[in-house]
């Protein structure tokens, strides 16, 4: 566990080093709040038009025109910034040949691993809370349900975490930082689109089809209903991301040692 820890905290410094870092949540930012802002200002005009008709505007609530279109909105531009913060994290050891280094550490595959993860979680993590500055703003111009919110964050924390175990599995067969990007995004798109897919489709098949969707998971938590399957869901995922990521670093272990 001290490994893990030493190597995440490690990793955690090497990321927020990197301009790739900085781009990502700067992109973040940028698109976040401009999105956050357009959305507030529907609302506010919704609200006077409605006032200024004589009508109390009680089914105009931040959460339905404001929050949940917002995360609705950020699961979208995850799919495209989560590769780039996990493109880097085993291809580059391959690419500038520190990989041997990193093999040679008294951890085990899994732990080398998690360890990576970890430091991309703190990433993420700090790019979710900056994100709580939307609805923090918008409790100024109306009620807040900071379940919601808190359900919202949880969700969008989940697929993010989900996204990055993808995409450290496809970091860890290539050198290429590029290839894993593009990789990953195809993945996590192609997830994306089986919730669409899904929907077109009838009885049984649709199902299944949509199960396979992450943005099937998420849009419960979109409305502030986190349901215990869609958890088991991502957690199945990124379980299944790290262990694929663990099985070829041992197989790149037993040729080293051969």
């Amino acid at each position: 566990m001290n490994g893990i820890v030493a190597l995440a905290r490690l990793e955690a410094r090497r990321s927020f080093r990197t301009p790739v870092a900085f781009a990502v949540m700067g992109l973040f930012l940028l698109v976040h709040g401009t999105y956050f802002v357009s959305l507030m200002e529907n609302y506010t005009s919704s609200s006077m038009t409605a006032i200024a008709s004589g009508q109390t505007p009680d089914r105009l609530n931040l959460i339905d025109l404001v929050l949940q279109p917002l995360a609705s909105a950020d699961t979208f531009l995850l799919l495209l910034l989560l590769p780039g913060i996990s493109m880097r994290l085993l291809s580059e050891e391959w690419r500038s040949r520190t990989s041997e280094l990193l093999l040679s550490l008294p951890l085990s595959e899994a732990e080398v691993v998690w360890g990576k993860f970890l430091g991309a979680a703190l990433l993420l993590t700090a790019l979710l809370l900056l994100g709580l500055l939307a609805p923090l703003s918008a409790a100024f111009f109306g009620t807040v349900e900071w379940w919601t919110v808190l359900a919202q964050w949880l969700g969008l924390f989940f697929f993010g975490l989900a996204g990055l175990a993808v995409g450290l599995f496809y970091s860890s067969i290539t050198g290429s930082q590029i290839l894993a990007y593009g990789l990953t995004v195809v993945t996590l798109f192609g997830s994306w689109l089986l919730g669409w897919w899904g929907r077109a489709l009838d009885g049984t098949a649709g199902a299944v089809v949509s199960w396979m969707s992450m943005a099937t998971h998420f849009n419960p938590s979109s409305l502030g209903i986190l349901r215990l399957s869609d958890l088991v869901f991502f957690v199945g995922v990124i379980l299944g991301g790290l262990h694929l990521a663990a099985g070829v670093l041992q197989s790149r272990r037993w040729r080293k040692a051969r």
